[in-house]
């Protein structure tokens, strides 16, 4: 009976999703732990925002590239003697990055807001979240299995 009590329990644990707060991460822990002064903290943190913000962009740029070349061909409307597959693709594709863009700034103008919008350390839970983003979307993308550009 022990026994069948501690599996269920384990079972459930490790079945529970592992989450972490959009607003915490190595990344500002590493500033503040850095930095002594309370500015260079934020300013260290805001950096690495911009810095995953751009990182982001050029896997953007790099999967539509990989979406134009080897998607070329023509699609099954015959109507369509300008599109190619790849070009319809990729106007999706990038439509949805910059829907995408809008969500995760709304989305972490709210996480930074939980502490309220005067609160010292909003920008700095708004530039963590951010990073926590990019780092899941730049996942989705690869989840995406573009083969390399020809």
């Amino acid at each position: 009976m022990k026994k069948k009590i501690f599996s269920l329990i384990a079972l459930i644990m490790f079945s529970l999703p592992s989450y972490a707060e959009l607003s915490t991460g190595k990344e500002r822990d590493s500033c503040f732990k850095e930095h002594k002064e309370i500015a260079d903290a934020y300013n260290c943190l805001h950096q690495k925002r911009i810095e995953s913000d751009s990182q982001l962009d050029a896997l953007i740029s790099e999967a539509s590239k990989k979406i134009l070349s080897n998607y070329d061909y023509p699609p099954e409307k015959p109507d369509s003697s300008v599109e190619t597959v790849g070009s319809v693709y990729n106007k999706y594709f990038l439509d949805s990055q910059k829907a995408w863009v809008t969500y995760k700034k709304y989305l972490c103008l709210g996480v930074a807001s939980s502490i309220g919008e005067r609160a010292h350390d909003y920008q700095s839970y708004k530039d963590q979240c951010e990073i926590n983003m990019n780092k899941h979307h730049t996942e989705e993308i690869h989840m995406m299995d573009l083969p390399p550009a020809k």
